[in-house]
């Protein structure tokens, strides 16, 4: 990973900024910095220009469907999808983090040994998309720790990045999808 994405930018306009090159974190109007620093966690500064990540931010209007989640319901769905799969994983050896699929009114895992389906009737997923299930339990514990009841998750396109935002939109993550391998 290139040094400067291990750091949070510290935009101008007071939002936070991290990203990894698979998914982004977006904290908007929470600081009050106007040198567009990037810092690592110990507040060391980090020498590099900070990806511009504004473009790949899709406008909510352009979603091909958006579901409002109850934040204890989706983080419960990936926490026994990422915690079930991680193991299954690790037992046919592979080094790939647990895939979840969302599909119809459930978001699944599934590999040879088992399947994990969580249902969210009567919601209904209009694509099958697949993500880290990883990814989606940190954004998940992200959301839950800033006290979040609903998160609402945007669907772009099957092979699109989908967004997580909190109730009045200070809290944003992108995740990529993955192909199911």
């Amino acid at each position: 990973m290139r040094p400067i994405l291990s750091g949070v930018k510290h935009a101008e306009n007071g939002d936070l900024l991290c990203t990894d090159s698979h998914r982004l974190y977006v904290a908007k109007g929470v600081h009050d910095r106007t040198d567009g620093a990037v810092l690592t966690p110990a507040g060391k500064n980090v020498d590099g220009n900070f990806p511009d990540v504004s473009r790949l931010i899709p406008d909510s209007s352009y979603a091909k469907q958006s579901l409002e989640i109850e934040v204890s319901e989706l983080f419960r769905a990936a926490d026994m999808i990422a915690s079930i799969g991680s193991i299954t994983e690790k037992e046919v050896k592979s080094d790939k983090p647990p895939a979840l699929e969302f599909k119809e009114d459930i978001i699944r895992y599934n590999n040879f040994q088992c399947q994990i389906n969580y249902s969210f009737y009567p919601l209904r997923f209009e694509e099958y998309i697949c993500a880290n299930a990883i990814y989606l339990l940190e954004a998940m514990k992200l959301l839950k720790a800033a006290g979040c009841q609903i998160v609402t998750l945007n669907f772009y396109g099957k092979m699109r990045p989908f967004t997580l935002t909190n109730e009045d939109e200070s809290l944003l993550v992108l995740i990529l999808p993955i192909r199911k391998y």
